[in-house]
């Protein structure tokens, strides 16, 4: 059993700092080298922001529906989740620099930003649901993670499309 202290694993920090990042800098590549850094810091920004502001309220929602769950265990639940959806992201640059390259549209890299942050947004949540309320959830468990969810990757959705609608 892990140490009381030990929240956030190494591993799973690392994968949701860097797939955010080096996404958000392919994304801005095309507008030059300060789009790069501004896109660098601003999906890591808006990734980790709306965890932030979405995680108390599914505490509070899960403590409603009558489910015990610590908030321990939703902290670690998000950081898994948000480490596999970096890593989801970090497996989709080779991808992303390939249609970024081969294409000439501005509309280019928000399309395949679009994409590639909404599948590793999907896988994360996967995750974060199975790593909450374990492999086989109630059927209230997953209406409730799904609204909650829903809600999140909404305002995710509004602020990457403000972040990188140019």
């Amino acid at each position: 059993m892990e140490s009381p202290a030990v929240l956030v694993k190494p591993r799973e920090a690392a994968f949701a700092v860097g797939g955010p990042l080096v996404a958000g800098a392919l994304l801005g590549l095309p507008f030059g080298i300060m789009a790069l850094f501004d896109g660098a810091l601003r999906l890591p920004l808006v990734s980790f922001g709306v965890t932030l502001i979405m995680l108390p309220a599914l505490q509070i929602a899960c403590a409603f529906g009558g489910f015990a769950v610590s908030p321990r265990q939703t902290v670690i639940a998000a950081t898994e989740g948000l480490g596999r959806a970096g890593l989801v992201l970090l497996g989709l640059a080779p991808v992303v620099v390939f249609l970024l390259a081969s294409s000439d549209a501005v509309s280019t890299p928000v399309r395949v930003g679009t994409v590639a942050v909404g599948l590793s947004a999907l896988v994360g949540m996967r995750v974060m649901r199975r790593t909450h309320f374990g492999d086989e959830p109630t059927r209230n468990a997953k209406l409730l993670f799904g609204a909650w969810a829903a809600i999140g990757n909404g305002i995710a959705s509004s602020l990457f499309f403000e972040t990188f609608v140019r």
